[in-house]
């Protein structure tokens, strides 16, 4: 707060500073006398509300395709998806592509879900297990035979213990997209805050729409976003606007055989050639599936 000025003193300027990220949450500051201080009155408005978070935009974990079970459990829903529509003639091949893509994601997500399940359980009976094993080993004396067998066992439990936390700190340097990470890092905890802060940095809290008002619920956002670019893409036919751009367009044509070339067919070798030079972890569409996982599949997806 700023000391009001007197005869004796000149104003000095504060300023009162608000984190970035709690930057879109003010929605108004001002300043009012105060009254028993020499300082004034700060006032900042905020907009505490919390949008509830969608489910998101699925992407495969690329870390399954190493997994033989999973593979083969795709391989096996592939085949299946395909004897099942082969005979129905209202299914065309591109139909049936997107239900074999249905049908890879719905196995995708149970068989993520089960490993997940499993994966805790068993780390909860690792941890149950090794409290009991050093509750044991304290009260054990040097002389019982166990003594010297318990902490080989114990090793043995923590080493599992540490290789499922290893795990899921992978996953959250993944989700969390990390640039750099130390590779002796077990604890996940500043990945899962890194990738918590880049989903409220993804998220539009408010939006401002003209000079004094903001929208910040979700239907209003999306109704005003959708308002914006349905207006910014209309079509707007205008002889000035094509004078002034396309006047001096070249207006050659292509030749049969360029035709023939660019309308023809894409071959499976064209499409490996360009599926070897996409990036890995990308994906191609919205799906969910990156290029790993056509290139893993390829054999079993390329006449489709």
């Amino acid at each position: 707060m700023a000391p009001k000025p007197t005869s004796h003193t000149l104003p000095t300027r504060f300023f009162f500073l608000v984190s970035e990220s709690s930057l879109c949450d003010v929605t108004h500051a001002d300043i009012f006398p105060g009254f028993k201080t020499d300082h004034s009155m700060i006032t900042l408005n905020l907009a505490l509300h919390s949008n509830p978070r969608g489910k998101g935009f699925w992407k495969l974990n690329t870390s399954l395709l190493s997994e033989m079970r999973y593979v083969q459990e795709i391989k096996t829903t592939i085949e299946s998806t395909v004897n099942q529509y082969k005979d129905d003639t209202s299914v065309n091949p591109a139909l049936l592509w997107e239900m074999i893509k249905l049908k890879v994601r719905e196995k995708s997500i149970s068989y993520a879900a089960y490993k997940n399940l499993t994966t805790r359980k068993r780390e909860e009976m690792l941890e149950r297990e090794i409290a009991l094993l050093e509750k044991h080993l304290d009260n054990a004396s040097s002389s019982n035979p166990s003594y010297h067998i318990v902490p080989e066992r114990i090793f043995t439990l923590k080493k599992e213990l540490e290789n499922i936390f290893e795990y899921r700190t992978k996953g959250a340097i993944i989700r969390s997209k990390s640039q750099w990470y130390n590779e002796s890092e077990k604890n996940s905890g500043y990945f899962l805050n890194l990738e918590k802060r880049h989903c409220k940095q993804g998220t539009s809290s408010q939006l401002k729409i003209n000079d004094t008002d903001f929208v910040t619920t979700d239907r209003d956002i999306l109704s005003e976003c959708t308002a914006f670019y349905k207006n910014l893409y209309t079509s707007k036919s205008s002889d000035s606007i094509q004078s002034t751009f396309l006047s001096e367009v070249n207006s050659t044509s292509l030749t049969n055989e360029e035709q023939t070339l660019c309308e023809g067919p894409l071959t499976q070798k064209e499409c490996f050639e360009a599926l070897k030079k996409m990036e890995s972890d990308k994906t191609p569409g919205t799906d969910g599936l990156p290029a790993e996982f056509y290139k893993v599949f390829w054999k079993d997806i390329t006449f489709f």
